[in-house]
């Protein structure tokens, strides 16, 4: 059979899609796949998988058009305008596209939601772990970047996506990142814990920019400052010889969870047993109000935060530190 999948969404919700798509593998043994991204970069988390034969960006799909080209179209269960998917979809070629009708509020993990597909397809599920296909050769990446001094290594991913696609009626939320422990715990974590462990931070350029005016806060001498310089491959590569990944809820979290390294997410307005890094190693620090876990409903509640963010507010430097060295200690 042929697929064609659609999931232009961010870098954690197409990790959590991955295990759907090694289940059809191991299902349809003849499988042919292609999957449709949000941006070029996001396919490079596809590049290895033996399972994908092509990585389409979404700007360039109209070009991929051939009727009749693709025996089904799959639209990912966190796609919320699925019929803008269904008119791709069909457009692209896809004789039959199948998704899954949800209500709004969630009931269970992402990674669970995205496999709910498979039902439709007659497909029972083996695997339900991401994973991230890497170069096993960790030799050159601790090489480049001084990693072998023997001290444990923590990776620090501060960032996160904010919200732009809102309603006319949240539109003051516009460019607001709702998952974001504050920048300044950040910096003070740092400092602590370059005291006892070789500490890396990751990110975008968007991170760069925002830590900029702390960055001589952490020029130390266990702190490697690669913020705006790593790939998405490269910096999943980097993730995989850490002994700890530290980050809020976001997409590079579930990239280290994809490579097998140790995990502790921050969590404030979404529910780790919803969308949290999806391993066997995650471990999660979560608030102490009762206010949280307001992003499942998507509504006024959580577009319209009242609190200034004080369940993400409620987790101390302290309770991090405790919870790392419980981990690695």
């Amino acid at each position: 059979m042929r697929y064609l999948i659609d999931i232009h969404h961010g870098i954690g919700d197409s990790i959590c899609f991955m295990p759907t798509i090694d289940n059809i593998t191991i299902a349809d043994k003849h499988a042919v796949i292609d999957i449709v991204v949000l941006k070029q970069n996001y396919g490079d988390l596809f590049l290895n998988n033996p399972n994908i034969r092509n990585v389409i960006a979404l700007h360039d799909a109209p070009r991929m058009f051939a009727y009749g080209k693709y025996d089904i179209g799959i639209i990912a269960d966190f796609i919320s305008a699925k019929w803008m998917s269904i008119i791709l979809l069909k457009y692209l070629g896809c004789k039959k596209v199948v998704y899954v009708h949800r209500k709004l509020k969630w009931t269970k993990h992402l990674v669970l939601r995205c496999l709910d597909v498979l039902e439709l397809l007659g497909i029972e599920y083996a695997v339900k772990k991401p994973q991230l296909y890497l170069d096993n050769d960790k030799t050159k990446i601790c090489e480049k970047y001084g990693l072998e001094n023997g001290m444990k290594i923590i990776a620090v991913c501060m960032g996160g996506n904010v919200i732009n696609n809102v309603s006319a009626k949240n539109r003051k939320m516009k460019g607001i990142n709702f998952k974001q422990w504050p920048y300044k715990r950040y910096a003070e974590l740092i400092r602590i814990l370059e005291k006892k462990y070789r500490v890396i931070l990751i990110g975008g350029n968007k991170e760069e920019k925002e830590f900029a005016s702390y960055t001589d806060d952490v020029n130390l001498a266990n702190v490697l400052n690669i913020l705006g310089k790593t790939s998405l491959l490269e910096s999943a590569q980097i993730l995989s010889v850490c002994d700890l990944v530290i980050g809020n809820d976001t997409g590079m979290m579930h990239l280290a969870g994809a490579v097998g390294a140790a995990t502790l997410s921050i969590h404030g307005p979404t529910d780790p047993d919803m969308c949290g890094t999806f391993n066997e190693r995650a471990f999660f620090l979560t608030p102490k109000t009762k206010c949280k876990y307001c992003y499942a409903e998507r509504g006024d509640k959580y577009f319209n935060c009242t609190s200034g963010l004080s369940c993400l507010k409620s987790i101390s430097v302290d309770d991090v530190i405790r919870k790392v060295d419980k981990i690695l200690i």
